[in-house]
């Protein structure tokens, strides 16, 4: 589901998790707000998740360490205040994670820099 630019607003609705078979999911530079809707955990074949330049506010759901077949999350630019969870050192096919430009605070979770797709400058964007 390709629709970034399309002057979206509002929020995500729950129901994007009903999208199982969904590979690639971008909705980045929208006017997007509200949480990452935690039914995203159903959307098992993801493998692109670009939600960035929103105003996207809250935590990233706990449960995205259970999308496993994800290799690219991007959601800078956004609102997003939290540390990063734990599972995201469960995505072990993750080649980019950009996380920049957020409110996003502590420190970045031990299990990501042992991600074997992930190189150190890509997890460093998460800092900006």
């Amino acid at each position: 589901l390709l629709m970034s630019k399309t002057g979206l607003s509002g929020s995500i609705p729950e129901t994007v998790g009903r999208m199982k078979m969904l590979k690639k999911l971008d909705v980045s530079s929208n006017r997007l707000s509200g949480p990452i809707p935690s039914s995203i955990r159903y959307l098992s074949r993801l493998e692109y998740l670009n939600l960035g330049a929103n105003r996207l506010s809250g935590p990233i759901p706990l449960s995205i360490g259970n999308l496993s077949r994800l290799e690219y999350v991007a959601a800078s630019n956004n609102k997003i205040n939290m540390t990063l969870p734990e599972s995201i050192g469960n995505l072990l096919s993750l080649k980019q994670l950009e996380l920049g430009y957020n409110a996003i605070s502590g420190q970045i979770p031990q299990n990501i820099w042992h991600l074997p797709e992930l190189s150190e400058p890509k997890v460093l964007r998460c800092l900006h």
